[in-house]
């Protein structure tokens, strides 16, 4: 019996560890920070921009400069997926790449492209 509560023990303080380590990974600059965009609509015309990416808890603020246009949307990311609704039927997904300096993604039901880069 005392050996079974010092495993479970250890185990619940191993899992909290490596909770911790989870966390403090993720608490670093992430994908927040400023990119320069590139992409392309779905009817190919290119366009170029910025887009400034700032964490708000669990999610991801974005405000893009397009052709001094304004946009914005909240992200969520899950891996190396991050979905962002920016207010239109389909979200932007990107691909995190690079350690979060590279973001590729597509929107308009993958119609159009986008990339991020730091």
């Amino acid at each position: 019996m005392r050996i079974q509560r010092t495993a479970m023990a250890l185990v619940l303080a191993l899992s909290f560890m490596g909770a911790g380590l989870h966390c403090s990974q993720d608490k670093g600059q992430g994908v927040s920070g400023e990119y320069q965009v590139q992409g392309s609509n779905p009817d190919g015309s290119p366009y170029r921009g910025t887009v400034q990416i700032t964490r708000d808890g669990d999610a991801y603020k974005f405000e893009w400069n397009i052709a001094g246009q304004q946009y914005s949307g909240v992200g969520v990311r899950e891996g190396d997926t991050l979905t962002v609704d920016w207010g239109q039927q389909d979200p932007v997904v990107y691909q995190v790449q690079d350690d979060g300096n590279r973001l590729v993604g597509s929107w308009a039901a993958g119609q159009a492209n986008e990339e991020l880069n730091r």
